[in-house]
């Protein structure tokens, strides 16, 4: 295994005021309430929605207790339960107008259009997948956070996969898509990976953060990463070292972040146990 790492790293712990951000602030945008163990959020570009998946119970547990979320980028909820009898749904992902959701140890394939679940696809051996990609021919990765070794999962063609074991890649969480490369973050040991989505060959990019959770892109190359303890970090051009902390005045369990180029950018984080779903505006100061 090669080891590249990243000398670009910006490290925020968000509060609920504004925070200086290497020229940027975040603020406030809006909040969503009331919604039930919010795990992961994705956007619906076609229809202008986000869809939040809400685990509404424990997370390995098979209660059909699950739902989706419709939200506009108002932060306004125009349908709470769209998709119901899911059992602990967390990471989501678009591609042809179908939603796909990690389901435990399925993945359940949402038709948009219809507003319904038309399949759900078993997952021999996994226990606990958690994130999900779509790449920009469709197909569609799945992070299997209970696997050691490390296992992503690949969907193509109605059928899954085993696309990648490996023994260093110790419980995968958050994964994303960028330039034909993976990446993908352990909550294990905090440790990023950037993985080749042709020849597989997968690099250590460094450990910025323990417990990794969610991975986004934002403008300009940055690398959104947030942990399970609270923490937003922003790995910033690959080549300058920034670092900046603040506390959140109340407990919070930061999980699949996105970022939206939307009103300047914003940053939008499912709070978990919090059952808050926060969007914050970034700003040049």
């Amino acid at each position: 295994m090669k080891k590249r790492y990243f000398i670009g790293l910006l490290v925020l712990i968000l509060s609920n005021f504004a925070y200086s951000l290497n020229g940027e602030t975040l603020r406030e945008f809006w909040i969503v309430d009331n919604l039930s163990t919010p795990e992961s959020v994705v956007y619906d570009s076609l229809n202008n929605l986000l869809y939040v998946s809400s685990i509404n119970g424990d997370p390995a547990d098979k209660d059909r207790n699950g739902y989706i979320s419709k939200i506009n980028l108002k932060g306004e909820i125009v349908e709470k339960k769209w998709i119901a009898t899911l059992d602990a749904p967390k990471g989501m992902a678009i591609s042809d107008n179908y939603l796909y959701v990690a389901d435990i140890n399925q993945l359940v394939m949402i038709d948009i259009n219809l507003g319904k679940i038309v399949a759900r696809f078993n997952v021999k051996d996994a226990e606990f997948l958690n994130d999900v990609v779509a790449d920009k021919n469709g197909n569609i990765y799945i992070t299997d956070s209970s696997s050691s070794p490390g296992v992503i999962y690949k969907f193509v063609g109605g059928k899954i996969t085993k696309w990648l074991v490996n023994k260093n890649l110790k419980r995968p969480n958050g994964i994303a898509f960028y330039n034909n490369e993976i990446f993908v973050g352990s909550f294990a040991t905090g440790m990023l990976y950037k993985i080749n989505s042709i020849t597989k060959e997968i690099e250590e990019i460094g450990k910025f953060i323990s417990a990794i959770d969610g991975l986004t892109f934002g403008s300009g190359n940055k690398l959104f990463l947030s942990n399970w303890f609270g923490k937003i970090v922003i790995v910033e051009d690959f080549s300058n070292y920034y670092e900046l902390t603040y506390d959140f005045p109340t407990k919070i369990n930061s999980a699949d972040i996105l970022y939206l180029d939307y009103s300047g950018g914003i940053l939008i984080i499912p709070t978990f146990f919090a059952d808050k779903l926060i969007a914050y505006k970034i700003v040049s100061d």
